[in-house]
């Protein structure tokens, strides 16, 4: 994720990311980290005030091919969120955003065909 990336969406959402320091991951994961902390951003705004400031994120990144998005604390809803979202990012490549799969590469990554074929050059 570059630096620019990731102040967006620290200044978009900085109750839910307050525990993150880095996005270790490529950019073309921004929409879907855009609109999981969207999702959970609703949801916080909405929980007893006595619980909100425990539910936010603590690290987002790329393992085996797959986004993950670690808590300081979650509630069913938020682990459901964050699973969706966890199991998109097996479908969309990393670097474009397009639709893409899980492929070997020096590491497990999730990629279109277009940037696996360059990956492998």
């Amino acid at each position: 994720m570059t630096d620019q990336d990731l102040q967006d969406l620290l200044s978009k959402y900085p109750l839910l990311l307050k525990g993150v320091r880095s996005i270790d991951c490529q950019s073309g994961w921004y929409q879907l980290i855009d609109v999981l902390c969207g999702i959970l951003t609703d949801y916080v705004a909405n929980v007893p005030e006595e619980l909100q400031p425990d539910l936010y994120l603590v690290q987002l990144k790329e393992k085996f091919g797959g986004l993950r998005a670690y808590a300081n604390e979650t509630t069913e809803y938020m682990r459901g969120a964050i699973a969706v979202a966890e199991n998109l990012s097996f479908r969309t490549c990393e670097v474009c955003g397009q639709a893409g799969e899980t492929r070997p590469n020096i590491h497990v990554q999730t990629l279109c065909s277009k940037h696996y074929k360059r990956s492998i050059k």
